[in-house]
This record gives C-alpha cells, sequence and structure tokens, in this order.
C-alpha cells in the first residue's frame, strides 16, 4: 500500500525529486526482507532504513483518523491469532462500520481456503526461523506444493485469466474441511529437489 501511495507522489512532482522519491520506493519494496543483506552495494545506512520505514508508517497509519482505526482493526484482528478461523470471527465482531474489517472479511471470503490456511501457517513457521535463507527454502516448498496437479492455483488462474469469470471453485471450499495434514504437505522437505542456496551460487543468507 505505501509503495503505491508513493508511486503516485512521484509522478505528481515531477522529474526534480524523482530521483530521491525512487530510492525512497526502492527501500519500501526491499528493506522488509533484506535487512540482513549487504547494503554498503546501494551506498544505504541503517538509519535511512528505519528512517524509511518509519515515514511510511506514519504516513500510512498515523496521520489520519482512519488511518488510525485500521491500525487498531488490523491488531485486534490479527495480533496472536492462531487460526483463520480466529481471524475470521474477529474481523466479523469489529462491526460494519469498519470498512477495513467487511473489505478484508470480502477479500478472505473470496480467496482459496486451502491457500489461506497454507499461508497462515507459513508466517507463523517463517517467524521462528534464523535466516533469510531458511524463509527461501520453506517458501520454495510451497510453491513447489502449490504447483502439483490438482491445486487450487489453477483454479484460480482459470477463474481469473482464462474465463475471467471471477468464481473460482476451490476445493475443499470451506476452512472446516482443511486439516492439518493437508496444511503440513506444504512444507514437506523435496528431497533431491530441495533448493539448495549454495548450489547455485546465491550469497550466504
Amino acid at each position: 500500500m505505501c509503495f503505491q501511495v508513493f508511486e503516485k507522489k512521484v509522478r505528481k512532482r515531477g522529474k526534480k525529486t524523482k530521483k530521491a522519491e525512487n530510492g525512497f520506493i526502492f527501500f519500501l519494496i526491499n528493506c522488509p526482507e533484506r535487512l540482513d543483506f549487504d547494503w554498503c552495494l546501494f551506498g544505504c545506512s541503517g538509519n535511512l532504513v528505519k528512517k524509511t520505514i518509519s515515514q511510511c508508517w506514519m504516513f500510512c497509519y498515523g496521520g489520519s483518523k482512519n488511518g488510525r482505526e485500521n491500525r487498531n482493526d488490523i491488531d485486534y484482528a490479527f495480533d496472536g491469532k492462531e487460526s483463520v478461523e480466529e481471524i475470521i470471527v474477529a474481523l466479523e465482531s469489529v462491526g460494519e462500520d469498519s470498512h477495513f474489517g467487511q473489505s478484508t472479511l470480502k477479500t478472505l471470503r473470496h480467496m482459496s481456503p486451502t491457500s489461506l490456511k497454507v499461508t497462515l501457517e507459513g508466517l507463523k513457521r517463517g517467524a521462528k526461523l534464523s535466516s533469510v535463507g531458511e524463509a527461501l527454502k520453506m517458501e520454495y516448498r510451497m510453491s513447489q506444493a502449490f504447483m502439483k496437479e490438482g491445486s487450487d492455483f489453477y483454479e484460480g488462474i482459470r477463474a481469473a485469466l482464462v474465463d475471467k469469470c471471477g468464481k473460482p471453485k476451490w476445493s475443499p471450499q470451506r476452512l472446516e474441511d482443511i486439516t492439518n495434514d493437508m496444511v503440513n504437505s506444504y512444507f514437506e522437505p523435496l528431497g533431491e529437489k530441495e533448493l539448495d542456496l549454495n548450489a547455485i551460487g546465491s550469497a550466504k543468507l
């Protein structure tokens, strides 16, 4: 969201500030995932990263009444929730007056129930990993599982890009029909197909 906001600001301000603003956008896109990378390659300091994150947060949440209300609803709906079902219940309870709550509910209810549960499980597991490399390996396992025949990934593509009906037929269709074993299968080791960062010449992550 912050990237989209500041991208518009770049276009409005013109060429004089484009270089500076593009640098700002670069950090908005990359800093959350790349704080441990070699920032000196870009001539940037840790203070600039912190300042960028702070400015982004203030612009999106701290500068308006709606922003602060959204922040409260976000914390209430997502903080400490262990399941997608808990998140849904929390979003429902914030009331019809909450634009954030209602719009987020609409979005989640349109998404693949399997993808929702796997994504939340990935976030929970990722928070316990000790390096970016481990996170990349986990996400690679997830991506390979999503690409298997019969995955909801293909149904989503059909509904959005092929038939363009906007009415995907997820399988399973309900959150309660998705078992822990089904979710865990997206994180199983890939054996010989496991992602090997050293083999592809990646920097130590």
